[in-house]
């Protein structure tokens, strides 16, 4: 915190009940003090300039909501897909599934890959919950992650070994993915980077194909996977 100047809130209580429309309303300045404004777009980061994203999604329909609302002003934005580690509720869906099922959308994957010169700005999907070796961040990668985050890790290196822990656990996280990448035989995520939605659909489905959306064999490259959300 003191590297962005911030200071421990200590004086502070959320409101009960939770009501996330009055969190959303206070975040764009519509409700309550200058203090709860403050607050609320701190904690919602629903974005009030040029960027926006929020963590915690696990429904397509929500991802899909987030679509529209963070780019219809032309904005530039994002959602992080979690379930927290499953430490708030233990019986979640894993977020890798979550994360097949989001990326799967067509709306969603419009959005990630806009059209050259259409202007519009792209949308990020992030993946956090339960990313521990490079095989972690492959397979999240794969699915169409324009990048991961890691939580637990971190945190214990850093109990136990202060900056030098938590440096040591990166570079430990980078190389194993350096080593599953040349032994698969590939040189960069960008070679994989969603080429795993057809594979995890076609499994699915008890095929080997999937369901194309407007597009020929030759370019699954650029293959938008339609399912049911």
């Amino acid at each position: 915190m003191a590297l962005h100047n911030r200071k421990p809130t200590a004086d502070y209580e959320p409101p009960f009940p939770y009501l996330p429309s009055d969190i959303s309303a206070m975040a764009r300045g519509l409700k309550g003090t200058e203090k709860e404004q403050a607050k609320a777009k701190e904690d919602a980061f629903v974005g009030v300039g040029r960027t926006g994203g929020s963590q915690g999604h696990t429904e397509c329909e929500d991802a899909e909501k987030a679509v529209e609302m963070l780019m219809k002003d032309g904005r530039e934005g994002g959602i992080i897909v979690s379930n927290h580690g499953g430490r708030q509720v233990d019986g979640a869906i894993p977020s890798i599934l979550a994360l097949q099922r989001i990326l799967s959308s067509k709306k969603v994957q419009e959005a990630k890959n806009p059209l050259p010169g259409s202007n519009k700005k792209k949308f990020h999907v992030l993946f956090d919950s339960g990313i521990r070796t490079g095989s972690d961040i492959l397979k999240a990668v794969m699915l169409g992650a324009d990048a991961v985050l890691i939580g637990r890790p971190y945190v214990y290196a850093s109990i136990l070994g202060g900056q030098a822990g938590v440096e040591q656990v990166i570079q430990h996280l980078l190389a194993d993915l350096e080593i599953t990448m040349g032994l698969s035989g590939w040189d960069s995520l960008d070679e994989v980077r969603g080429k795993g939605l057809k594979s995890v659909l076609a499994s699915v489905k008890g095929d080997m194909k999937g369901e194309m959306v407007g597009v020929e064999d030759e370019e699954e490259e650029e293959i938008l996977i339609k399912v049911d959300c």
